[in-house]
């Protein structure tokens, strides 16, 4: 499959989380290597290709508040998971076939419906290319740019993606809080970049 980069801000309501994962964006098919599904599970930010997995225990002091996550994958190469632009870790990873036309899904499980999200997501930015590399500053306020795909900014009490229009159904309990994000003005200095 090909590289992508998908990243948001999140706010848990609990640390560490409870009840399974604790979906962020999920999409492809309930079956080994071909389902996209980004997660915090328990303690550990996840990336997970279903039976082909890489967590990253961030261990039981995580503040409160928002967070910047994100998952970068090299296309049969490579995946890499960041906490507030740091790059916590890596592995070589292969044999991803991601089944692109299924549903996609911000907060809950594409694949079943379930797995919610417990607390909120804001600003969730897709791109078509491996973004990051080393540890980096995230940007407060995501942009869209020429490798952004979708970009759901959620501050105009809208589902629409203002990357290329694409919207997303509200199904659930998911509800747009103004906003939002713009609390999360002071990233908590030891875990943040410069």
């Amino acid at each position: 499959n090909s590289s992508f980069t998908i990243e948001a801000w999140i706010h848990t309501a609990v640390w560490p989380t409870t009840g399974g994962y604790n979906t962020i964006t999920s999409w492809g098919q309930d079956q080994n290597n071909k389902e996209n599904h980004f997660v915090i599970d328990g303690s550990s930010l996840q990336h997970r290709f279903r039976s082909n997995d890489y967590a990253i225990d961030l261990g039981q002091d995580l503040s409160s508040g928002w967070h910047h996550v994100a998952v970068v994958y090299e296309s049969d190469q490579e995946r890499r998971l960041y906490l507030d632009g740091e790059l916590l870790g890596s592995q070589g990873t292969s044999g991803a076939n991601v089944y692109g036309n299924a549903a996609f899904n911000i907060g809950r499980r594409a694949t079943n419906g379930a797995e919610p999200f417990n607390g909120m997501i804001d600003q969730v930015r897709i791109s078509n290319l491996p973004i990051y590399e080393d540890s980096f500053t995230p940007a407060l306020n995501l942009e869209v740019q020429g490798n952004t795909v979708v970009l759901w900014l959620f501050d105009d009490n809208s589902y629409t993606d203002i990357a290329h229009g694409h919207l997303l159904s509200s199904r659930g309990s998911a509800q747009i809080q103004p906003g939002g994000v713009y609390e999360r003005y002071l990233l908590d200095a030891g875990r943040s970049s410069n």
